[in-house]
């Protein structure tokens, strides 16, 4: 029980780096990186320990499960669901790597591991826009009426003013940083239509409560954006279900029409106005 214990303790600091130096690392490359380093470590061990498969069960239970699930959670089960993928992701290689040394049939390791690191891609980033957005493909039907947002000039706006035009709301918030890093591509976006009457494209801020007033304003203009921001009106996250930043909602005629990431929204503008 000794040697378990030590081995767990090995493996809990292996997964610290491990995940420590995969954060550097760009989607999906680090997903091959944490598959391949995960893989060759658990060979290595089962090649100079020899456990048996009930004891390198235990040593990545205790060692690589429950404190990984457990870091996790005080993080919130939100985004315990969203990484989800991380817990198969190592799971999976040690099975190939302890499947390789006790067989030494190395040509199915190879094809099921890599039909396996394919797999985990496609499902992790499935995965992530159902745990973050509530669906697979940003595509949604959800009715909502009587909402309010305010200008630079704290004008109302409500949904008659835009008219007939899709409206793409980039919802963000001044703490966080992911959504600052994906200006950028809102920028580009809105260079692109604004121009084009049938869209309305604009950066859609969910005051915190330290903000000040005109905050949302300022910090966008500090940081040479040219994109119209607006301000949410009280309630407006609970109505557009806002639980997870970054998020971006294209609405039409009352409806949110898609979920999901600003990466993927300019399929959805182009299918809602060929549905126009």
């Amino acid at each position: 029980m000794k040697k378990i214990v030590l081995y767990s303790l090995l493996f809990f600091l292996f997964l610290f780096v491990e995940r420590q130096v995969s954060s550097y690392i760009a989607v999906p490359y680090n997903f091959l990186f944490r598959f391949a380093v995960t893989y060759a470590f658990v060979l290595g061990f089962c090649l100079v320990r020899k456990p048996t498969g009930r004891q390198l069960f235990l040593i990545f239970l205790f060692g690589f499960t429950l404190p990984d699930i457990a870091l996790r959670l005080i993080d919130g089960m939100t985004d315990a669901m969203r990484t989800l993928p991380d817990q198969v992701l190592e799971i999976v290689p040690a099975v190939c790597a302890y499947y390789w040394c006790k067989s030494r049939r190395i040509l199915p390791t190879i094809v099921a591991s890599g039909l396996l690191v394919i797999a985990l891609v496609f499902f992790s980033a499935k995965w992530m826009q159902y745990a973050s957005y509530g669906n697979f493909t940003g595509a949604v039907h959800m009715p909502v009426s009587g909402w309010k947002v305010y200008d630079k000039q704290s004008d109302t706006l409500q949904a008659r003013d835009y008219g007939n035009k899709v409206i793409v709301f980039d919802v963000w918030n001044t703490g966080c940083v992911s959504c600052f890093n994906r200006f950028p591509i809102l920028q580009g976006l809105y260079e692109k239509y604004r121009n084009d009457p049938r869209v309305s494209i604009q950066a859609l801020n969910i005051p915190l409560e330290r903000d000040t007033a005109g905050m949302a304003f300022s910090v966008v203009e500090k940081k040479h954006f040219t994109f119209p921001v607006v301000v949410s009106a009280n309630g407006l996250d609970s109505l557009f279900h806002i639980d997870a930043y970054p998020l971006v909602l294209v609405l039409h005629n009352d409806e949110i029409v898609f979920r999901g990431k600003i990466e993927e929204v300019e399929t959805a503008i182009a299918t809602t106005i060929v549905r126009n």
